[in-house]
């Protein structure tokens, strides 16, 4: 499989997860033309900024190993395992509270790029409107109660 402008998709997913024998590229250069959708901007976060200008400048094909090691992916699995393997990790991320995930994507969104007393002060805000969710504090109470009976007993 080769991947072109789903290297652009995968850079604005919050998480990949790739068959081994994938490719990616940017053939946007041999062609004259820019990556779009964002890519400029997304893939610097995904893979740091050499890494984006080896594969935006050169046009060279990157095998799914070096898309993992490069953080460009958080998965390689064998071809016919991709969907079996989002769909495990979409079961696991859906096991947690919905609004603990929200709000944490929100979060992390919001920081990517602050300073850390401004990321602080975000995290912060973010748990304190945390706090202010009814099933937030049910959560924790019942996590409490089975501490609290753990210890007694």
């Amino acid at each position: 499989m080769r991947s072109g402008g789903g290297l652009e998709i995968a850079a604005a997913c919050d998480l990949r997860i790739c068959a081994e024998d994938t490719v990616f590229f940017c053939p946007e250069v041999h062609l004259g033309l820019l990556l779009s959708n964002g890519s400029s901007s997304l893939l610097p976060r995904l893979i740091g900024s050499g890494r984006t200008r080896e594969l935006m400048f050169t046009g060279r094909r990157f095998d799914a190993g070096w898309a993992e090691r490069s953080g460009l992916v958080n998965r390689v699995v064998p071809r016919g395992q991709v969907v079996p393997a989002a769909l495990e990790m979409a079961a696991e991320i859906g096991a947690n509270q919905a609004a603990a995930v929200r709000m944490t994507k929100r979060l992390l969104n919001r920081v990517e790029d602050a300073e850390v007393e401004a990321a602080l002060a975000s995290e912060t805000q973010a748990t304190l409107d945390a706090f202010a969710d009814p099933a937030v504090v049910a959560a924790l109470r019942s996590e409490l109660d089975r501490w609290a009976a753990r210890k007694r007993g």
